[in-house]
């Protein structure tokens, strides 16, 4: 099921509006919440699952009777998403994202599922655990045919033979009897009786070639999926001992399973990642030095022996928070310098490595040994980066300074590497109010990309007319990029070089130029009253009409007539309407989009009045 999205209705799109103003494609959707992994791609469910764990999934609110609406964050950017159930099935789902608009499905709407599904869980065990209510029996001597009356009724010992009659039948049944039971056998430790089932559960999955069968794999994941409610029972429950010796099993067992077997590898990671949530919610609480001691130990061999997975770095992370003690640090320096070494050839992995241990160093103060580090032993900017953020975050802005002007050195050939160096070290010269240091930076950022965020930053600083009009000069004698025009349009406004707009507009002929500046430059025109302004516009437009035939030059222009409307400028669209009608009469299309244009205008003035 890796290139099938199962359970979609391709066929249809609905285009209608939510709750949101704007237009979006809803994909309908037709499966039962609780068979979602069925439906879903596992890489959707896995990022899904991180989306959740990593806290950028904010909230899932009911904005109206069976729709939902999730919100997360994204590099700073709010996204959107909307589910619509029916009882328990799917039915719709919509997201703002752009890996929504191009596959119809993304990580996000994974998230509001998965949310949906534990949502539907906890009002089930609530409605479970509620005391029933107390309603008169619709037959006599009430014998209504109910479980609890069943239960109340029945001999134990033919409740115990059907048990173990419906137990040798159905093997998810006895499965999940097994784990919910196994923690009440009086002999042997918790951690012998979950090893005996599992042993036990791996026997029956395997067919004579050692290899588990598809089916089987569905008897496992459900297996890991009883150990974790298990596991999560344990810990509401304050059995703290009890919980860890049961995530002492089940990890080490993924893992096992990952690598002996030619296993779905992202069901079992999402599965990980999830036992390992488990296992951090032990932060905070009180515990005894023992089981914290063993929390740590356990920890620290799962972290090496999961060392080359992307697992291993939630690991580290829960490892770099808990180190506390010089034993417990060195002892996690020594297992990174031994895994660095094996790691050596392979360069993702080491640089990962080497990352981690730069992070551990800035936490015990060793910056200097740390920075050395980085500019020996990695072939990445990315542990370079990293290590700058820390040592920016922590006040060193000298040592910051110094790690990114080596690493410009290092890095010299890396476009990519040298242009975020750069902006790191005009970030640094900002809050050291370095005024040459910011202007040096800015002008190099802004000569490499053409953003107008430098130039604004450079205007900040009040610069002399002269070291203004170099850095322009020197815009002007870049090669000529579309953000070049944009930027130098958008200089020339703002310094008032309106002659020089005026000319760009005119020589390249720019509608575009037109769309955005012509309403300044009207309103600038006052002692002309805006007929230079109009001249201008009907110069253009006009060579443009006169080189452009048919239906989509005349949309074009009706596009330009309308930015400026909506940037108040009524006024320059009226007169140029009426000069372009004046002399186009013989273009029916052009004439027709004007008028219609006109109309709607009234049509929203009318609505607004």
């Amino acid at each position: 099921m890796q290139n099938e999205l199962v359970g979609f209705d391709k066929t249809v799109l609905t285009c209608a509006f939510f709750t949101t103003a704007r237009r979006k494609y809803k994909m309908k959707l037709n499966f039962s919440l609780d068979k979602l992994e069925l439906y879903l791609d596992d890489d959707i469910l896995l990022a899904a699952d991180q989306l959740i764990s990593i806290q950028h999934a904010q909230s899932l609110i009911e904005i109206e009777k069976n729709l939902f609406l999730l919100r997360t964050t994204e590099g700073g950017d709010a996204i959107e998403t909307e589910v619509q159930l029916s009882g328990s099935k799917v039915k719709m789902a919509t997201c703002e994202c752009q890996a929504y608009q191009e596959n119809n499905i993304c990580s996000h709407i994974g998230a509001a599922l998965l949310l949906l599904l534990e949502k539907k869980k906890i009002q089930a065990e609530t409605k479970k655990a509620a005391p029933p209510k107390q309603t008169e029996s619709h037959t006599e001597g009430g014998t209504k045919l109910t479980i609890p009356n069943i239960l109340k009724r029945i001999e134990p010992n033919l409740l115990i033979e059907f048990i173990a009659n419906y137990a040798r039948s159905d093997k998810q049944f006895a499965l999940a009897l097994k784990t919910r039971f196994a923690s009440d056998l009086s002999a042997g430790s918790i951690q012998d009786h979950y090893k005996t089932l599992i042993d036990n559960t791996l026997r029956t999955v395997k067919n004579p070639k050692g290899r588990i069968t598809p089916k089987g794999w569905q008897q496992v994941f459900t297996m890991l999926d009883e150990l974790r409610q298990k596991a999560e029972s344990f810990f509401k429950a304050g059995e703290l001992n009890s919980c860890f010796e049961l995530l002492k099993v089940t990890l080490p067992l993924i893992h096992r399973l990952m690598r002996a077997y030619d296993s779905p590898k992202a069901k079992l990671e999402r599965r990980q990642i999830q036992l390992t949530e488990i296992l951090r919610g032990f932060d905070g609480l009180l515990v005894s030095p023992e089981l914290s001691q063993n929390l740590w130990d356990f920890v620290l061999v799962e972290y090496t022996q999961n060392v080359r997975h992307d697992y291993s770095s939630r690991l580290f992370d829960w490892l770099l928070k808990h180190a506390d003690n010089s034993s417990q640090i060195e002892g996690l320096l020594q297992t990174l310098d031994t895994q660095i070494n094996m790691c050596r050839q392979f360069v993702d992995i080491r640089d990962r490595l080497i990352t981690q241990k730069v992070q551990l160093l800035h936490k015990i103060g060793r910056i200097e040994e740390a920075s050395a580090l980085i500019l020996s032993a990695s072939s990445s900017p990315d542990v370079l980066l990293t290590a700058i953020q820390n040592t920016f975050n922590s006040g060193d802005y000298d040592l910051a300074k110094s790690l990114c002007e080596n690493g410009l050195k290092v890095f010299k050939r890396n476009a990519a590497a040298t242009q975020t160096l750069e902006e790191w070290l005009l970030t640094i010269a900002e809050n050291e109010a370095d005024t040459e240091g910011v202007i040096f930076y800015a002008e190099k950022r802004l000569l490499a990309t053409f953003n107008y965020t430098f130039y604004d930053k450079l205007q900040q600083l009040n610069l002399p007319t002269d070291k203004r009009q170099a850095i322009i000069k020197a815009i002007e004698n870049q090669s000529y990029r579309i953000e070049k025009r944009d930027l130098l349009a958008a200089i020339y406004l703002e310094e008032k070089q309106l002659d020089k707009l005026t000319q760009m507009i005119v020589e390249m002929q720019s509608l575009e130029l037109l769309r955005r500046y012509g309403v300044a430059l009207y309103e600038l025109d006052g002692a002309n009253k805006g007929e230079s302004v109009v001249d201008l516009h009907k110069k253009v437009m006009y060579e443009y009409l006169y080189t452009h035939l048919g239906r989509p030059p005349a949309q074009r222009i009706r596009q330009v007539l309308e930015s400026q409307i909506s940037q108040n400028g009524m006024a320059l669209a009226e007169r140029l309407k009426k000069e372009l009608k004046k002399d186009f009469p013989e273009r029916y299309s052009l004439n027709e989009e004007l008028e219609d244009m006109m109309e709607e205008i009234e049509r929203r003035a009318t609505l607004i009045r």
